[in-house]
């Protein structure tokens, strides 16, 4: 028999960025870890005006990630991180 994970033993991980993308656009996430990819990014979820979220229970080390505005266009800087279990939150900044 089996023993399936309950929700209680599950660790998330979150990524909450705050920035405003402007009406209309959406908010992604590329990477490494936690399923993420950096060919393909990841829907954030709008939680409040000018809040996005990611929140995975995937992570099994530092989870490594950039934000792209609709899958298009990097933030500026170097790729951020976040260890697994952890909530990072951060302000992106694009030039476009």
């Amino acid at each position: 028999m089996t023993k399936k994970a309950t929700t209680a033993s599950l660790v998330q991980t979150r990524i909450i960025a705050r920035v405003d993308v402007g009406f209309g656009n959406a908010l992604y996430l590329r990477g490494e870890g936690a399923g993420l990819s950096w060919d393909k990014g990841a829907l954030m979820e709008n939680i409040a005006p000018y809040e996005w979220a990611f929140s995975t229970t995937r992570a099994k080390a530092p989870v490594a990630f950039k934000c792209l505005i609709n899958d298009q266009v990097w933030a500026d800087g170097e790729n951020q991180s976040v260890a697994a279990g952890g909530t990072l939150i951060s302000s992106p900044v694009f030039h476009w």
